[in-house]
C-alpha cells in the first residue's frame, strides 16, 4: 500500500518515509504509522484521508468486504427493478399510491430535459434539470417498497464502511445524492422520454369477454331460481280450476291469457337483478373509463401544481455539496466491489 499512502500524502514515493510500531493488544490490536517526506513536500487533505482508510480497509478487510458488497448489489438491483416496475404501473395507469402526482412529476422531467441539447442523460444535464430530477426521484422513493429496499441498502453500506471509519453519527446519504444509484436517474430519464402521456389505455377484450360472459351465466341464473320460487309459492291448478280461473276472467272483461297471479313483478325485476347490477357498473366504468381519454394531455390539477411547488421550494433550499459540478459521464455507475 505504500503507493497508496504516498498518492494521499501527495508526496512522491522516491521521497516518502515512514516510522511504524505495531501494538497488539487483546482487546484493540492497532499500529502506529508516521509518514513524512525527505523534501518536505506534500500535505494530507481530509479527502485524502478519506481515500487513504478506503484504500487500507478494503485490503485489510478484503474478504468481509466482499460479502457485504454482494448483499449491497442485491438490494440495488432490488431498488433499479421495483423503480422499473413502478415506472411500468404509472405507464399502464394502474393503480398506484400517489399516481397523479408521480405521473405530474414525470411529465416535469420530460417538458425539462426535452428542452436540452445533445445527450439526454443525467450526467450531460444542466443544474436545474438535474435538480427537478433528483427531486423526482427524492419524491418518487418515498414509495413504501423502495423505501424500504433502500432502507435495507443503507444498512450494509453502514456496515461495509465501518469496518475503516466510524459510521455511528453518519446519517445515511439521500437516494438521489447517492452516486451508486444514478441509474435510477438515468432509467427516469429514458422512460419519461419514451412515455406516452397521451396514450389510450385499450381495454383488454378477453377480460370483457369473459365479463359478459358471467353476466349472461349470472342473468340464467337468477332467472331460474326466480322461477323455481315462483313455482313453490304458486303450484299449477288441475283442469277444474283452470276453468274457474278462466270463467272468472271473462266475467271481469279479461282476456285469456291475462296475467293475474298476483305475484309482483317489480319485486321479482329487482331480486333477479341483484347479482347483475355489479358486474353491469364495472362494463360502466371501463368504458366511461376508456372513452375520457382522448388525444389531449390531462391538464395539471391544481392539487399536484401546490404540492410540487411548495414541496420543490423546500428541496431547493438544500446545499447541492458540490454534488453537480463536474458531473458529465455519460455512463451508469461502476458497479464494483469497493467503494
Amino acid at each position: 500500500n505504500i503507493n497508496e499512502i504516498a498518492k494521499a500524502h501527495r508526496i512522491k514515493v522516491e521521497d516518502l518515509e515512514w516510522y511504524g510500531a505495531f501494538h497488539n493488544t487483546t482487546h484493540h490490536p492497532h499500529i502506529h504509522l508516521i509518514i513524512f517526506s525527505k523534501g518536505q513536500e506534500g500535505f494530507l487533505s481530509e479527502k485524502g484521508i478519506k481515500e487513504l482508510c478506503r484504500s487500507l480497509g478494503q485490503d485489510i478487510f478484503r474478504d468481509e468486504q466482499y460479502k457485504l458488497a454482494t448483499i449491497e448489489t442485491g438490494y440495488r438491483n432490488q431498488l433499479k427493478e421495483q423503480l422499473a416496475d413502478l415506472l411500468q404501473q404509472l405507464q399502464t395507469r394502474q393503480s398506484v399510491p400517489n399516481a397523479d402526482y408521480y405521473l405530474f412529476l414525470l411529465r416535469k422531467i420530460r417538458d425539462e430535459v426535452q428542452q436540452q441539447k445533445g445527450k439526454k442523460l443525467y450526467g450531460y444535464l444542466p443544474r436545474k434539470a438535474k435538480k427537478l430530477v433528483d427531486f423526482a426521484l427524492h419524491e418518487i422513493a418515498k414509495d413504501s417498497d423502495l423505501s424500504e429496499i433502500y432502507s435495507k441498502w443503507n444498512e450494509v453500506n453502514r456496515e461495509k464502511l465501518s469496518l475503516y471509519y466510524d459510521t455511528k453519527d453518519k446519517p445515511d446519504v439521500p437516494i438521489e445524492k447517492n452516486s451508486e444509484l444514478r441509474s435510477l436517474k438515468n432509467m427516469l430519464i429514458r422512460t419519461v422520454l419514451s412515455m406516452n402521456f397521451n396514450a389510450q389505455i385499450a381495454v383488454n377484450t378477453a377480460r370483457i369477454g369473459y365479463l359478459f360472459s358471467m353476466l349472461a351465466k349470472q342473468i340464467v341464473s337468477s332467472a331460474g331460481k326466480r322461477l323455481d320460487e315462483l313455482n313453490r309459492m304458486m303450484p299449477l291448478p288441475d283442469s277444474k280450476e283452470r276453468d274457474k280461473i278462466r270463467e272468472k276472467k271473462l266475467a271481469h272483461g279479461l282476456k285469456e291469457g291475462a296475467d293475474s297471479s298476483g305475484v309482483n313483478e317489480e319485486v321479482y325485476d329487482s331480486q333477479a337483478a341483484e347479482g347483475i347490477l355489479p358486474m353491469l357498473d364495472y362494463l360502466i366504468l371501463l368504458g366511461n373509463q376508456d372513452s375520457s381519454q382522448d388525444a389531449q394531455e390531462e391538464p395539471v390539477s391544481s392539487e399536484n401544481e401546490y404540492d410540487f411547488d411548495n414541496a420543490y421550494a423546500e428541496y431547493l433550499n438544500d446545499t447541492d455539496d458540490g454534488l453537480y459540478e463536474d458531473d458529465t459521464d455519460d455512463e451508469d455507475e461502476y458497479y464494483g466491489m469497493s467503494m
